[in-house]
């Protein structure tokens, strides 16, 4: 199952978590091709299990501070699926021949594609402040940015710079840091 573009969020740290998951399924979809020991599945579920974790509260963080209106109900999907997988293995612990590697491919194939495509797409607008909640960018919300207004009279061929100034501090990334270090010389 290769990463495609359909899948990214534009979000970065949500991608890279999203692709980390596309190479836990590859990987068990290899193994299950190579008819590998049953002990790779187990590996699977180990990297699973922590994926489950470490993902599922960084993007619940991100619903959260952006106000997103469905985040409870996103929760609990990530719950059924969080529950799936420690069930899986724990079924595994017991009795690993009974913990069939198709069928486990089967399960998180479907499951990535209904939920990255459908659900966390839903979210996306109130990421970038596109829709209710806050207009910052996904960075600034995990710094705990600052919404600040400001009210100056400019010359009126400077007031789409300051906007775009402003715009660029939002977005962060390179060209942010380049014009804070501009305006620190200043």
């Amino acid at each position: 199952m290769p990463w495609s573009e359909a899948f990214s969020l534009g979000i970065r740290v949500l991608d890279n978590d999203h692709r980390q998951l596309f190479d836990i399924i590859n990987s068990l979809h290899d193994a299950v091709h190579r008819q590998a020991d049953q002990k790779m599945v187990g590996a699977i579920l180990d990297a699973l299990v922590s994926y489950a974790e470490s993902h599922f509260e960084r993007e619940e963080g991100y619903q959260e501070r952006c106000g997103y209106p469905r985040r409870i109900e996103h929760g609990i999907e990530h719950k059924r699926f969080t529950g799936v997988v420690y069930g899986l293995k724990r079924q595994y612990e017991r009795t690993p021949e009974t913990v069939v590697g198709r069928d486990v491919l089967a399960f998180l194939k479907a499951w990535l594609e209904k939920h990255i495509l459908v659900e966390d797409m839903a979210f996306v607008p109130y990421l970038r402040g596109e829709k209710g909640g806050s207009a910052r960018s996904p960075a600034m919300l995990a710094a705990g940015a600052a919404q600040v207004a400001v009210n100056e009279t400019v010359p009126a061929d400077k007031a789409e710079m300051l906007r775009r100034c402003a715009e660029i501090l939002r977005e962060g990334g390179y060209p942010a840091f380049v014009l804070e270090e501009l305006l620190r010389k200043g």
